[in-house]
């Protein structure tokens, strides 16, 4: 069903980093983490008052799948969360896309509807934009805390870069997400390992899984049909 509406949960993200990027950031500007960006969810642990750099946010936002990191990418962008919002669904009417709504940065609200056929268009744009996609096929990504001195390491939400079982698929871009109101979302774009040519490079999107687990085996169900069924 890939026209059926579905909460988004963090695949929110995604389109916020493309807002974000559509802004030009220097990406080594330095921010804080303040009370403000908490919305509750998966969060950067860090106090608040901390500093680290746009591209450290970029990273713990995607990679880490961080609500507050996110949701200060929006605060920081300039345009202030309203005009971030209005951002977030002017680029998703600028792709022609009648299934998708967003009410905020992180994903945190249930409200943040898509379907699965705009969400691999808005995956597929932002995985092939640079930094977004390093920090989504990203294993585990490093930062020092600017004001502190504390060194972080966060690791990415998604098994597909790191289960043995799953060897045999290449990750050139991948998001989960996860609400109680949506289950589990994945998007990810995948090739087959021994494939360099990327010419059988697929993006496959899973809305509502039941669990964390089975949305990676339906994407790599998925993706091994596809590289059997069709002639590349």
């Amino acid at each position: 069903r890939p026209d059926a509406p579905r909460s988004a949960a963090s695949l929110t993200k995604l389109m916020g980093a493309l807002v974000f990027l559509d802004r030009r950031p220097a990406w080594n500007a330095v921010v804080a983490i303040t009370k403000a960006d908490e919305v509750g969810g998966g969060r950067l642990r860090v106090a608040y008052g901390s500093t680290l750099t746009t591209l450290d946010l970029l990273y713990s936002s995607i990679t880490a799948s961080a609500n507050n990191a996110a949701t200060a990418m929006a605060r920081v962008s300039g345009l202030g969360m309203k005009g971030f919002m209005r951002a977030m669904n002017t680029k998703t009417a600028s792709m022609g896309l009648k299934g998708t709504t967003f009410v905020d940065a992180s994903g945190m609200d249930p409200d943040n509807i898509t379907t699965a056929h705009d969400m691999a268009l808005i995956a597929l744009k932002a995985y092939i934009a640079d930094p977004i996609r390093r920090s989504a096929t990203t294993v585990q990504y490093g930062f020092r805390i600017r004001n502190t001195g504390q060194s972080k390491v966060i690791k990415n939400t998604n098994d597909l870069l790191v289960a043995k079982e799953y060897d045999d698929l290449y990750v050139t871009g991948g998001k989960t997400g996860f609400l109680y109101e949506s289950m589990y979302n994945l998007a990810v774009r995948l090739r087959p390992t021994s494939d360099r040519t990327a010419e059988r490079q697929l993006m496959v999107v899973v809305l509502g899984a039941p669990t964390r687990t089975s949305s990676f085996k339906s994407a790599n169900s998925l993706a091994q049909w596809a590289w059997a069924a069709y002639k590349w």
